[in-house]
């Protein structure tokens, strides 16, 4: 076997053991999750809160990774070409950016870029559901305001 071919065979297992430990991490989440949730009240409710923030969340990353593409894509057609003036001694040498190269970077910039507008679009929406609705005890009144909590301070003592 050559260098290149091991080489190779290394970045292909090392490419699946990340996807197996990562896929079994959300296999098992996703698990407990639904178990949880089958021995609550209203579990069936909040699986589907979470399937829907999980279907957002995925048309935002779609539509952000298509938009920061598209963007350093128009980037890259305008610009053509990239050429790099090198001296060597007394000798000035101008290297060209081979197309590959450079469709590849702005490949990748602009799918980290649609990563970073997308980053943390879907962790917002429990808190803003429960943040919504009053209490279910009935009692409309924060349970801890600022003069119980100083007078359980001053009942206390030193």
């Amino acid at each position: 076997m050559t260098p290149a071919r091991r080489r190779r065979a290394f970045v292909w297992a090392a490419v699946a053991l990340v996807v197996a430990l990562v896929g079994g991490r959300w296999l098992a989440i996703e698990t407990a999750e639904r178990a949880w949730a089958a021995t609550v009240a209203g579990g069936d409710v909040y699986l589907a809160a979470r399937d829907l923030a999980r279907l957002v969340q995925g048309i935002i990353l779609l539509v952000s990774l298509t938009w920061g593409i598209g963007n350093l894509y128009i980037v890259y057609r305008a610009i053509g070409s990239v050429q790099l003036p090198r001296r060597l001694g007394d000798l000035e040498i101008v290297e060209a950016v081979p197309q590959p190269v450079l469709l590849g970077g702005t490949l990748l910039a602009g799918v980290a870029f649609g990563l970073i507008l997308a980053l943390g679009t879907g962790d917002w929406w429990l808190q803003a559901t429960l943040a919504a609705r009053h209490p279910a005890s009935g009692s409309r009144t924060p349970c801890c305001t600022a003069t119980s909590v100083t007078m359980w301070h001053s009942s206390r003592g030193p």
